[in-house]
């Protein structure tokens, strides 16, 4: 079994995980990187520098060391050039906060750069340095490099794992125990523990329990009245047409599971707005989709909008809850199993599924579950629930200038994953059909929007001809 922030499964979760904005693998023990029996290592090894020292941090992270540095040549007042480098899509700028802000611009980010290959001339440090780093790549060839780009006389000082530390003594055991969870056939016994009021236990109620106590504008505010009115566009006729526009399929839960704790309340890197609907105006131009939310605020009716949902969390968070419990399963539906499968990656997101020929639902009985990723991956995840397998497809396009969603950058940081762009798809795998056969068709994009000559203007072909199309998507 390979741990969750293994090397193994690449820099995606160590992406995930700095975007938080923690300082450090240890945030617990070591979220300040001026305190604790790391810093006062470094302390040590920065103390001989001059001015005009250069110092490469391996593995950086949000730069805990690296941060220190510069915070310990700002106090000397000397001038230290100071690198950090870090196999993840590291963005200390956005992700980091709070009192180490402002030291972030006196080191020189180097994110998505394996500690084993550096974009550094030879011999150009005069100190380089690694909090636990070095383990998580290959030590023999990091090392290698260090010497490489180690000035002549120059220092390398690691702080690491031990073999008999607390640390790799309970990550054997965690690993241990996910194995035994994992297994196939693994039987678990569980304790169930009674929640102790109400509230603790609408928790655990279902994500529509908690939409249900959003208040969507009176009948009587349709047809809107645009901006000079009640901020209502005056395309939204009904109190149904909102409904399906702002909050159902071609609104919010088009996309997003409204009512589950990460929609209910407001992240907190978005707390310190002075009101929730400032809080949930922010929010939603987060990430690569943010300009599509955006836009579909202006369209429909910026400021109803985020006086809806503001006033949704607001409430939640003075205390509101479902206050009707859920039903509980009754006769047969207590025989329900539920299985649950992990597949594709967390940066991916599923806009359609098929594992059956919809005009014969025996076709592929108990076979391959099929994904369409859209704008988040080029591949297709494929599940197979009888072999408890999960795999991906690649998807090519034909014309290598087909464009990518990875053009589209963040047009804003996400509370979850800073300013990486997560998603990257030219194929925009779409929807589904699955024949008799059990082939799956996919509606997908292979080339640039342009259309060839024949489909155009001009065209002596026939359809051009009716339908002259220049553009296609």
């Amino acid at each position: 079994m390979v741990h969750p922030l293994s090397p193994q499964r690449g820099a995606a979760p160590w992406t995930r995980y700095w975007a938080t904005g923690a300082l450090s693998s240890l945030p617990e023990v070591y979220g300040d990187p001026t305190e604790g029996p790391p810093a006062a290592v470094w302390r040590r090894e920065l103390a001989s520098l001059g001015d005009r020292a250069r110092i490469l941090d391996l593995g950086c992270g949000n730069g805990a060391v690296a941060l220190l540095a510069a915070h310990t040549a700002a106090g000397r007042g000397v001038y230290w050039e100071i690198h950090g480098v870090d196999l993840a899509a590291i963005d200390p700028a956005r992700a980091v906060s709070g009192r180490y802000r402002d030291a972030v611009s006196g080191v020189t980010f180097h994110p998505a750069t394996p500690m084993s290959a550096t974009p550094f001339a030879g011999g150009y440090f005069d100190l380089v340095t690694g909090q636990f780093a070095i383990e998580y790549g290959d030590p023999p060839r990091v090392l290698a490099e260090v010497s490489r780009v180690l000035r002549p006389g120059g220092r390398a000082a690691f702080v690491v794992h031990l073999r008999e530390s607390a640390v790799v003594a309970t990550a054997r055991v965690e690993l241990a125990q996910l194995e035994e969870v994992l297994a196939p056939g693994a039987v678990l016994d569980l304790t169930v523990v009674p929640a102790p009021d109400a509230r603790a236990a609408a928790e655990y109620y279902p994500s529509q329990d908690w939409f249900s106590l959003l208040r969507v504008p009176a009948p009587d505010h349709f047809p809107g009245t645009g901006a000079d009115g009640n901020g209502i566009s005056p395309a939204i006729e009904s109190q149904g047409a909102w409904i399906s526009g702002v909050v159902n399929t071609d609104g919010c839960t088009g996309c997003h599971q409204l009512g589950n704790k990460a929609t209910r309340e407001i992240p907190a890197a978005f707390a310190d707005f002075e009101s929730h609907v400032e809080a949930w105006d922010r929010r939603i131009k987060s990430g690569q989709a943010g300009i599509n939310m955006d836009r579909r605020l202006d369209q429909v009716g910026r400021q109803p909008a985020l006086a809806m949902y503001g006033d949704w969390t607001d409430r939640i968070a003075a205390g509101e809850y479902p206050e009707t419990a859920p039903a509980r399963p009754q006769g047969v539906e207590r025989n329900v199993v539920v299985s649950l499968w992990d597949w594709a990656e967390p940066e991916a997101y599923m806009h359609d599924l098929i594992s059956a020929d919809k005009r014969n639902p025996s076709v592929n009985a108990n076979g391959p579950v099929y994904g369409a990723a859209e704008n988040s991956a080029d591949y297709m995840p494929a599940l197979d629930p009888g072999k408890h397998e999960a795999s991906k497809i690649a998807l090519e396009v034909r014309d290598p200038n087909t464009p990518t969603t990875a053009s589209t950058p963040p047009l804003m940081s996400s509370p979850y994953w800073g300013g990486a762009v997560i998603w990257d798809s030219q194929s925009n795998a779409h929807s589904f059909a699955m024949d008799g056969r059990a082939r799956v068709w996919i509606a997908a994009r292979v080339r640039p929007p342009e259309t060839p000559a024949f489909c155009q203007e001009g065209s002596d072909h026939p359809s051009a001809r009716a339908f002259p199309i220049a553009r296609s998507n």
